[in-house]
């Protein structure tokens, strides 16, 4: 990847220490990815992830899934680790991952804290804007533009730049849709273009772990409705059961989380009570009331 702009933070193996799977030496598990990010991944060939009762869902899938999330009995940092429950990395150990995923991004495996080690520390380099998100916001600005003027050339301009970012990382080349439907009622409470939509999902399998994620729902204006009857985080594990010494996968279940919700007021900041006081002009932004600052509860 082309970077633009880093924060350079010197040696360190903090961010190992803090993401390093439990059941590895000095790994203690911090950010661990959701089941449902692992389903954004499309598989190789640009079909869309379904569960099927596969022997392994993590197979043929597009690469960027396992550079981002270290998946059941992929070696990491060295030995395959077992995320299944009694596994060597997996619960009922304490602070065992509870979505059946750790976090590979950014964390270098060539720091290892067992005895003898000589590499306990590197350098780190946390990335803040690079050429790949240049690509998404061009596609995104390309299309939503194509859409409002009817452009047909710039919303085939916004998938060039999108399979560009495909191409980098070796997956499957995604054409558009010609005649696309209206989809994201469920979710979002309002229908969106099939095509807006891809790139929206694109932007968050390429810039995951990145800082963007919260940022881009609010400025799309749809966090509030994600999030309406609020979302529980943290509840999917694969379910597995041993046949003939083989792991087999048997989608998903659930486990209890966390409740996230959004209050529609936070995509605007609370203007200071004292600022309304100077000017009776002035007008409170929608949900807040009295004086104070705004802050996120």
């Amino acid at each position: 990847a082309v970077v633009i702009l880093y924060r350079p933070t010197g040696e360190s193996g903090d961010f190992e220490k803090a993401n390093f799977p439990i059941g590895v030496e000095g790994g203690k598990t911090s950010t661990c990815p959701t089941q449902n990010l692992m389903e954004a991944y499309d598989m190789k060939d640009g079909t869309p992830f379904v569960w099927n009762n596969q022997s392994n869902p993590y197979d043929n899938r597009d690469p960027r899934m396992k550079y981002t999330i270290v998946c059941n009995e992929m070696k990491w940092p060295v030995d395959p680790v077992e995320i299944w429950e009694g596994g060597t990395n997996g619960l009922p150990l304490q602070n065992a991952t509870t979505t059946g995923y750790y976090l590979k991004k950014y964390v270098n495996n060539t720091i290892s804290f067992e005895a003898g080690s000589t590499v306990t520390k590197k350098q780190h380099n946390w990335v803040l804007f690079r050429y790949g998100e240049i690509l998404l916001n061009w596609a995104e600005a390309a299309y939503e533009l194509g859409l409002i003027t009817g452009n047909e050339d710039l919303k085939k301009e916004a998938f060039e730049h999108i399979n560009e970012i495909r191409d980098r990382a070796g997956a499957h080349q995604h054409e558009m849709v010609t005649n696309p439907i209206d989809v994201g009622s469920e979710t979002y409470g309002f229908a969106i273009d099939e095509n807006l939509q891809y790139i929206r999902d694109e932007r968050a399998r390429e810039l995951c772990f990145e800082n963007h994620r919260l940022f881009d729902i609010r400025r799309w204006r749809v966090a509030d409705m994600m999030f309406q009857n609020g979302v529980y985080t943290h509840t999917l594990l694969p379910y597995l059961v041993l046949d003939e010494n083989k792991w087999i996968f048997l989608n998903e279940v659930e486990r209890e989380g966390r409740r996230v919700t959004f209050d529609k007021r936070h995509y605007y900041e609370q203007i200071p009570g004292g600022e309304i006081n100077k000017n009776p002009l002035l007008i409170r932004n929608d949900g807040y009331h009295g004086a104070g600052i705004w802050a996120v509860k």
